[in-house]
């Protein structure tokens, strides 16, 4: 083989070589370019994510406050009805300290336990008022409850969608030679 025939096989192998290279280069670009809208779509869904559990926040905190104030007006309803029954307790204590002591009493009785049956009646009244709100606390936290239950799902769907991007992340750093960790 001649020196001439060297050089020929030499600068064949070189273009073999520079044509191989080329081809990488590509396929490298290309890589890059997908690898660029992963993680464009990773920023993506992470600042959903970070939206979505913002305004979540924002909801319940609204809902802890609307649940604070119901229990401040529902301890002060308590309150105003642990006095109500005192002064019960007191006024029938006194009338029976009357009727015990004197027979006339017995003419005023009928109006006294009127006007204590009355207000019996509107403590009562109030106390079904107390128990409604109660029911309507008890409706707003199990809507609380189907908001998370919603939160939930979504985080779900989240998690789901990352898991396939990290299998993505990690087919593409495979194939480039680089060990996920």
């Amino acid at each position: 083989m001649t020196e001439l025939d060297e050089i020929r096989t030499q600068v064949s192998d070189l273009r073999e070589v520079v044509n191989m290279t080329d081809s990488e280069a590509m396929e490298t670009r290309q890589l890059l370019r997908n690898q660029t809208r992963l993680m464009n779509a990773l920023r993506e869904t992470q600042n959903m994510t970070n939206r979505v559990l913002g305004e979540q926040g924002e909801a319940l905190g609204g809902m802890v406050l609307a649940i604070a104030g119901l229990q401040e007006r529902v301890g002060g309803m308590d309150r105003r009805l642990r006095t109500l029954a005192t002064k019960f307790d007191q006024e029938a204590a006194e009338v029976k300290s009357r009727l015990e002591s004197s027979e006339t009493g017995l003419v005023n009785l009928g109006g006294r336990m009127e006007r204590v049956e009355g207000r019996l009646d509107g403590v009562e009244g109030r106390l079904d008022g107390v128990e409604g709100r109660l029911g309507g606390v008890e409706g707003r936290l199990g809507g609380v409850e189907g908001r998370l239950g919603g939160v939930e799902g979504r985080l779900g769907g989240v998690e789901g969608e990352l898991a396939g991007l990290n299998r993505n992340v990690g087919a593409i750093m495979r194939h480039l030679g680089v060990s996920p960790e």
